[in-house]
């Protein structure tokens, strides 16, 4: 008897420890996917990749930042002149976290000239215009690099999408970071949508 009620008293515990865990899953922002061009700068000329960019969504950091935070694929391969030969580059592993941080101030500034109510457009260049990507050349040299992004303006063809950009360029400065964040992750997600 008492076996069995301590059994019980333990799967009672491991639900209630599943359920937080569950809730906080399910909050777990939908991301915008995109696919845009990689701008390789170590390579003269300059090299251009088709890439993607996934599960872009913003999100604060440890020190109260907000961040840009999205996973960067660069699709196929360049030729790299290591000064004696060149080998060829391609990226290792796929695909690779990125991240934009700003101190919430700056990043009301910046959203206050990206988010422009009358063109409905969310303009991201300053929060996905580079990311860090290490390419593992043919003969298994590793080169850590940046890379540009060009970067998309979302335009709104929805009224939910336009009225999602006018209500948080209007609201920017009385929001708290935590709710900017939703703010910023909703309108993502209107996007994500189409």
């Amino acid at each position: 008897m008492l076996k069995r009620i301590v059994t019980t008293l333990a799967f009672a515990l491991v639900g209630a420890l599943l359920v937080p865990s569950t809730a906080l899953a399910a909050k777990k922002p939908t991301g915008l996917t995109y696919t845009t061009t990689a701008i390789i700068t170590s390579t003269e000329p300059f090299t251009e990749l088709p890439a993607t960019v996934a599960n872009l969504h913003y999100a604060q950091d440890q020190f109260g930042a907000i961040c840009a935070v999205y996973d960067v694929t660069v699709h196929g391969s360049f030729q790299y002149w290591t000064g004696a030969y060149f080998t060829t580059m391609t990226q290792q592993s796929v695909p690779q976290r990125s991240e934009t941080c700003f101190s919430p101030e700056l990043t009301r500034a910046i959203l206050a000239e990206a988010l422009d109510c009358a063109a409905g457009t969310f303009r991201l260049e300053r929060f996905t215009n580079s990311a860090s990507v290490t390419f593992v050349g043919s003969d298994g040299s590793t080169l850590f690099d940046t890379v540009g992004l060009l970067q998309p303006v979302l335009t709104a063809t929805t009224d939910a999408q336009r009225a999602a950009i006018c209500d948080l360029a209007a609201s920017l400065n009385r929001l708290s970071d935590k709710k900017l964040l939703s703010e910023l992750n909703k309108l993502l997600a209107l996007f994500s949508a189409t």
